[in-house]
């Protein structure tokens, strides 16, 4: 009697005679170009699971080779073509944006890997001896470091006085905020008035359970969210020990776990902490006053 072949196995096997094709592969030359645009932005999306799992496979070896070789444009253009949602790819896209320098989006990146359904220590390739997710846990804390050491953390908040003034840095988007997230965590939050309240991905909320920063008696109760598709999914809602913006310290601040890849929004539930708030788009500053 032959063998039997694990379903991963024979999944794969079905997609290589089905000649499953990579997400992206027939886009013209500027959508490829939007691709590596949403890429650099943190906006990439790897959406393809069962149909690419062939193509996937089929280039294990080259991504393998990319990635150790430092060849951050190469990898990261095969991942986006390919299109392969599984915590391997996320950590290449990852590497790959660290590797260029786009620390925010290799964040993101690496969030997304931790926490997507999809996993290669389940498959049958092992992660090509890549040790996930520990090692996307070493790079998220060597990226925490290197953020601390930056200008907009590293140097010491001023005092709090009745008004506070954060410098923006201005994106693609929504302009960010560096804010430190209970004491230890440096991160870039998008200020976004329309967000009832301040959101973080499912990947850091992971991260904060193992630090011990985010536990049982946290949590405050799941509600439902509409998503930018219209669609609803439940939130995770929850307390979060304190944020620090410049000089400012706001504890017990309530905050959800974005139900999808999301990113680290500043929403009502801080922004209502104080007696006004605005922007002066000329200065690219945010200005805060207490109450």
């Amino acid at each position: 009697m032959p063998p039997r072949r694990p379903l991963a196995a024979l999944c794969v096997l079905l997609c290589l005679l089905a000649g499953c094709a990579a997400q992206n592969a027939d886009l013209p030359p500027a959508a490829q170009a939007a691709l590596q645009t949403e890429f650099v932005n943190g906006d990439a999306m790897l959406s393809c699971n069962l149909g690419c799992v062939g193509d996937y496979g089929a280039h294990r070896q080259a991504l393998q080779a990319l990635y150790q070789s430092g060849n951050w444009n190469g990898l990261s253009a095969q991942i986006l073509e390919i299109g392969e949602n599984i915590d391997q790819a996320w950590f290449y896209l990852a590497a790959a944006a660290e590797g260029l320098g786009d620390d925010d989006a290799a964040q993101r990146y690496y969030f997304i890997s931790l926490v997507t359904r999809f996993q290669c220590r389940k498959g049958i390739n092992v992660c090509d001896g890549l040790d996930l997710p520990a090692l996307t846990e070493q790079r998220l804390e060597a990226l925490d470091a290197k953020m601390a050491a930056t200008p907009e953390f590293a140097a010491p908040p001023g005092p709090a006085g009745a008004t506070t003034e954060v410098h923006l840095i201005i994106g693609r988007d929504l302009p960010k905020v560096p804010v430190l997230l209970d004491g230890k965590i440096p991160l870039l939050f998008a200020v976004d008035s329309g967000s009832s309240g301040v959101t973080i991905p499912a990947g850091l909320a992971l991260l904060m359970v193992d630090q011990g920063l985010l536990k049982k008696t946290d949590i405050i109760g799941v509600t439902n969210s509409v998503l930018a598709n219209g669609a609803t999914a439940p939130v995770i809602v929850f307390r979060i020990g304190s944020l620090q913006i410049g000089g400012l310290v706001v504890k017990n601040v309530v905050g959800g776990i974005s139900p999808g890849p999301g990113e680290l929004l500043l929403g009502q539930t801080f922004l209502n902490r104080f007696r006004s708030w605005s922007i002066d788009n000329s200065r690219q500053v945010l200005i805060l006053q207490k109450n």
